[in-house]
C-alpha cells in the first residue's frame, strides 16, 4: 500500500514539474511559449497554426494596430490564450505579447492566476504603477509586467502609491511580455 501511495505522489510531482518546465508554456524575457518578440507573423503562423489565430485591429490611439489572437487548444474558458501585437520592422513582426492563459508560467511557476505575493517571493519587483491598461507590477530582469486585479487595492494606495500597500493576495490577471 505504501508503495502505491509513493508511486502516486511521485507521478503527481513529476506531472506538475513537466508542465512547469515545458517550453510551450514558459514565460521569459521576450517570449511566451513559442511566441517570441521579433519573429515574423509568418513564423508565428507556422508555430501555432493559422486555424488557431485570428487577425484583429486593436485601434490604439486612433490608428491601425494589428494583433493576433492565439487560441491554444485546451484553454479553460475558450478565450484567446494570448494576444500578440504586431509592428512593422523590415516586415510584420511580433512587438509585444499579452498572456491570459493560466497554463503559461515563469521558471518559478508565476503566471496568470498567481498572486503578487508569488511575484514578490520569486523575483525582485522593480515597480508597481499604472500602465498597459491597468495596475501593473514590473520585473525588468524578466522583461515581464504582471497586470493585477485591482479589487484588493486599498483606497489609500491611490493617494501615495506606496507599493507595500498592495496586498500579496492581489491576483495576476495577465502577463505582458516585452
Amino acid at each position: 500500500m505504501k508503495r502505491i501511495f509513493f508511486i502516486a505522489v511521485a507521478c503527481a510531482c513529476l506531472a506538475g514539474l513537466s508542465a512547469q518546465t515545458d517550453p510551450s508554456w514558459l514565460l521569459g524575457k521576450s517570449s511566451a511559449g513559442r511566441a517570441e518578440i521579433g519573429i515574423s507573423v509568418d513564423e508565428l503562423y507556422n508555430r501555432y497554426g493559422k486555424d488557431n489565430t485570428t487577425l484583429v485591429d486593436l485601434y490604439q490611439e486612433g490608428m491601425f494596430s494589428p494583433a493576433m489572437e492565439i487560441r491554444i487548444p485546451g484553454s479553460a474558458d475558450g478565450k484567446p490564450s494570448m494576444l500578440v501585437e504586431i509592428g512593422w520592422t523590415e516586415g510584420w513582426t511580433v512587438s509585444r505579447i499579452t498572456v491570459s492563459d493560466a497554463r503559461f508560467r515563469t521558471e518559478k511557476g508565476v503566471g496568470p492566476g498567481s498572486t503578487l505575493g508569488d511575484v514578490r517571493k520569486s523575483y525582485a519587483l522593480d515597480w508597481i504603477g499604472f500602465g498597459e491598461g491597468g495596475l501593473v507590477a514590473g520585473v525588468e530582469a524578466l522583461g515581464l509586467s504582471f497586470l493585477l486585479d485591482r479589487k484588493e487595492v486599498p483606497q489609500k494606495w491611490y493617494a501615495n502609491r506606496n507599493p507595500d500597500l498592495i496586498p500579496d493576495s492581489a491576483r495576476i490577471v495577465k502577463v505582458l511580455v516585452y
